[in-house]
């Protein structure tokens, strides 16, 4: 386990916050952690934490908030990403490969101040995603 997602580790235990045990490793030996909450809104917001093994740089990943199935709600969904990237700046918004909605952040860090900067980013993002999912939702319903 790289040096930097131990001290993360340490301190969301410190935090109370739970996270999984299963920590896995990319091909790229990033250390990958799994946060999961709960929201009011949306059920699930599972976080994926990308720890890189130069302890420089974290990636947090939020996958499939919401899955588009045709081109008019792809068109629909977009207008509100685009929107929700205006006026949000933690996390972006977008699209992927399976026309999943997927919520990013990126940060600088160093071994010592992960387990804090990773902490508040993802509070933030519990709020952020939970709080917009019901306009993505909207957007995605109101295009059937």
């Amino acid at each position: 386990m790289i040096r930097a997602t131990r001290n993360m580790l340490d301190f969301f235990e410190r935090k109370g916050m739970k996270y999984s045990p299963d920590i896995d490793t990319t091909k790229a030996g990033k250390d990958v952690v799994t946060v999961t909450y709960t929201g009011d809104n949306k059920d699930t917001i599972r976080f994926k934490i990308f720890v890189d093994p130069d302890e420089d740089n974290v990636a947090i990943r939020v996958w499939t908030i919401a899955k588009t199935t045709n081109t008019r709600q792809v068109a629909a969904v977009s207008l509100v990403l685009n929107d929700l990237n205006n006026n949000y700046r933690w996390y972006r918004w977008y699209l992927d490969d399976d026309r999943e909605v997927t919520a990013a952040v990126d940060a600088v860090i160093t071994a010592d101040t992960i387990g804090a900067i990773v902490y508040e980013l993802v509070q933030r993002g519990v709020n952020i995603i939970d709080e917009n999912y019901p306009k993505v939702m909207k957007a995605l319903w109101s295009d059937q």
